[in-house]
């Protein structure tokens, strides 16, 4: 790709825009050799349909909702502003805790409107390139040039403690109970509100960076309660 059909992103530092290289909603790794192509399709869906079977017998995850973000998001406005956008990243784009402190400024498009972060939980490296809000987007901008960061500076610069101790406060601060006051509810909760909102599955399996559907479907069950209990309180 040459440089000038490259995207830009925004350089905290300098406030200057700087070119970067194309990050897209897909795997870096390359197929493997000898891929699955010869296989038939009814003997690539058995093990398939035994791990489904597995998986909708587990417990459903624990999981922050829409309303109770936002009440988080409304406290942090004033007095803690990267506080705020580092739970609003949790919730808006469903990362892992560690790939949210991972992710640098560099990783930011601004030009696309995306943060590439690398996903953790996989064997061959992998990398996937998330939509950001433009209120998210513009948060992070405000962040990068009064912290005057550089491209190669994490936009959130937190241990790993820190980070769930800043989430949990944040979260229990507006009666969340401690056992759902954590990056990992978060995490479900994005998926939770996307598959509501109607994002397929597929798309939200790759957003959360899951290699197998399998562990994406999990939420359809927590879908189904979620639905029983809004329409528990509804008067007809």
């Amino acid at each position: 790709m040459t440089e000038q059909n490259r995207p830009e992103v925004f350089d905290g530092a300098s406030a200057a825009i700087v070119p970067v290289a194309h990050a897209s909603i897909v795997s870096t790794a390359q197929r493997p050799a000898g891929s699955h192509r010869g296989r038939g399709a009814g003997s690539a869906m058995v093990p398939m349909r035994q791990a489904l079977a597995r998986a909708s017998g587990g417990p459903l995850p624990e999981y922050v909702r829409a309303t109770e973000v936002h009440a988080a998001l409304d406290l942090l406005t004033d007095d803690k502003p990267t506080e705020r956008a580092f739970v609003r990243l949790l919730f808006e784009l469903g990362p892992r805790i560690s790939e949210a402190l991972a992710a640098r400024v560099a990783d930011l498009d601004f030009g696309a409107k995306t943060l590439r972060l690398a996903t953790l939980k996989r064997r061959k490296r992998h990398a996937r390139a998330l939509p950001v809000s433009p209120g998210l987007l513009g948060e992070l901008a405000v962040l990068i040039n009064k912290r005057q960061l550089s491209l190669d500076d994490r936009l959130f610069r937190w241990s790993r403690s820190r980070g769930f101790e800043i989430t949990r406060d944040a979260l229990v601060a507006v009666g969340v109970e401690r056992k759902r006051a954590n990056a990992r509810a978060l995490r479900h909760g994005h998926a939770v509100h996307a598959l509501l909102s109607g994002v397929p599955l597929n798309i939200v399996q790759e957003a959360l960076g899951h290699a197998s559907a399998v562990t994406t479907s999990i939420y359809t069950r927590v879908i189904g309660r979620d639905i029983a209990d809004y329409y528990a309180e509804v008067e007809w």
